[in-house]
């Protein structure tokens, strides 16, 4: 346990030195310190869950499907709270499938067989957000595709974890 700690400590810090280096070579990229402390919690995090439970199996299927539902989840939060693509009222949209997301790992304990099925339900909530979102700004005329697009993507990414999931059970 005090090895994956330390290793998702040390892959943490180098993650952050990217921005860190970058903002002083570029204009545009302009962290303040509350960028790089939710930065380093969400790196941290994650890095360690997937360290947790990937080093306890062997299976690549599993490893890949573990890490493609941790950044899935990742990348939601990060889009969502940092990047601010959405802005404020389209975040409502993606809280339900962060909690389902988190509390659903961690009730079945991130056992590959029941990650299926959290997979598979976050897609298909995934999939009724981008419904709901479409027929919402469909109502006020003002499409936005790249929300559709982006909805597709985290599809597309929970089916895959599920697929993966599924394979490494066998």
């Amino acid at each position: 346990m005090h090895n994956i700690f330390l290793k998702t400590t040390i892959i943490t810090i180098a993650l952050l030195l990217i921005p860190f280096v970058a903002m002083h070579f570029y204009a545009e990229v302009q962290w303040g310190v509350e960028d790089f402390a939710f930065a380093a919690v969400i790196l941290w995090t994650f890095g360690f869950i997937f360290l947790r439970f990937s080093t306890s199996k062997s299976n690549f299927f599993f490893k890949a499907a573990m890490g493609v539902f941790l950044l899935n989840i990742a990348l939601l939060i990060w889009i969502s709270l940092a990047v601010g693509i959405f802005g404020e009222p389209d975040l409502l949209e993606f809280l339900p499938s962060l909690f389902l997301g988190g509390f659903g790992a961690v009730i079945v304990k991130f056992r590959a067989a029941s990650m299926v099925y959290v997979s598979l339900s976050l897609a298909g909530l995934q999939t009724l957000i981008g419904i709901f979102a479409l027929i919402n700004q469909a109502a006020l005329s003002e499409i936005w595709y790249g929300e559709v697009l982006l909805n597709g993507f985290f599809v597309f990414m929970f089916l895959t974890s599920a697929v993966f999931f599924k394979k490494s059970k066998k």
